[in-house]
């Protein structure tokens, strides 16, 4: 803005936007009351960089940018399930689950973490949760073998997607028959 013509400051506008983004694309939050000074942003990605700048305003006009400020937001529970949930009859005691992580987009951190529940598909009842812990393949597809299960039987499947913030949705239910004896693996 240069010179100010000594005119009190009337007002501030924020601006914000993703790291990887252009300043084109900022969210604009105008006429901040020069008696704050604190201003939210709303609408922000969990686990995300923002960069940040302010300008001053008065009656001869807006001054220049301020120095960019940094900053990401804390991770939040996954909002998608674990995609492509697949099951696989091994025997007649097991079934081998198989996913791929929630979209990027919906995972809101790191996964560190699935939980897989179980239960016998026509009992309705409550799921069983085998909870496991998994280092990222870089490929994001994982595997579980549920064991000890009833001989002919069959069951329905959810998995969950956890990182650091908590546990996200289930995905929707598959169902899979475990094997008679002597059968050989049956995927669904």
């Amino acid at each position: 803005m240069g010179f100010d013509g000594n005119s009190p400051i009337t007002g501030f506008d924020i601006e914000s936007k993703n790291k990887s983004a252009s300043w084109d694309t900022a969210q604009k939050t105008k006429d901040v009351s020069p008696q704050l000074n604190q201003a939210t942003i709303i609408d922000l990605h969990p686990s995300s960089t923002y960069n940040i700048r302010m300008f001053a305003k008065n009656l001869i006009g807006k001054s220049e940018a301020s120095n960019e400020l940094t900053i990401t937001t804390d991770e939040a529970a996954p909002d998608g399930p674990p995609q492509e949930v697949q099951l696989e009859a091994l025997s007649s005691q097991s079934i081998r689950v198989s996913w791929r992580a929630p979209k990027k987009h919906l995972q809101n951190g790191a996964i560190k973490g699935y939980q897989v529940g179980y239960r016998e598909y026509s009992s309705g009842g409550n799921y069983q949760f085998s909870v496991i812990s998994i280092e990222t393949t870089g490929d994001n597809a994982e595997s579980l073998v549920l064991d000890n299960l009833k001989k002919f039987t069959q069951y329905g499947v959810v998995v969950q997607a956890s990182n650091s913030a908590g546990t996200g949705p289930s995905s929707t239910e598959v169902a899979a028959t475990t094997l008679e004896d002597g059968e050989t693996g049956i995927r669904y």
